[in-house]
């Protein structure tokens, strides 16, 4: 019961009642609809070693952004661990472009210029909070000071936070420390 409800855990996922029957192969929760899918997919890749979809998403496609966007185009899309790295959106200070299905990192720069629409980090933030993704890693690759600010929104949002950049490690100690705490609430 330990390994299912620290599965259920690790995606944010509440158990509204719990069953356990005489052995310990068979147990029963209810969650909440929305959380269940997520819940069965992660619970199935604790269990059953079921791929694990990280999707990315980019904010940045310059120089450092431009080259993850070329390591991530060389790879196989699952890595022999059983992870997926999904590229769910790229973003630039003022454009943005989401695909929920995933996008080839290949195309994903000329894809952002062709098909993005004006928006906001808050476009992206309320797109993910919607979707829910099991595993949401926003890779900063910009010298966004304003981004780096909001990364105590964005880890309280459920995304994980990847980030070339050096303004967050580099703001006042209180900014750092609300990073850290969001951090540790957020997992």
């Amino acid at each position: 019961a330990g390994t299912f409800l620290q599965a259920l855990g690790q995606v944010g996922c509440n158990v509204v009642a719990l069953a356990q029957g005489s052995s310990e192969l068979s147990i029963s929760a209810v969650v909440k609809a929305a959380d269940a899918d997520r819940a069965l997919r992660h619970v199935h890749h604790r269990f059953l070693h079921t791929r694990e979809i990280v999707e990315l998403y980019l904010c940045g496609v310059g120089t450092v952004g431009a080259q993850l966007l070329a390591q991530l185009a060389g790879r196989p899309a699952v890595a022999a661990s059983g992870v997926e790295l999904r590229l769910c959106g790229v973003a630039t200070s003022n454009r943005l472009l989401l695909d929920p299905n995933g996008m080839d990192p290949a195309r994903a720069a000329d894809r952002l210029r062709a098909e993005g629409v004006p928006a906001t980090l808050a476009n992206l933030l309320d797109h993910v909070a919607q979707r829910r993704p099991d595993q949401p890693i926003l890779v900063d690759c910009t010298s966004s000071r304003a981004l780096a600010q909001a990364y105590p929104d964005i880890l309280g949002c459920g995304l994980h936070i990847v980030s070339a950049s050096k303004h967050a490690n580099s703001a006042p100690l209180d900014h750092y420390r609300a990073i850290r705490r969001a951090a540790q609430r957020h997992g």
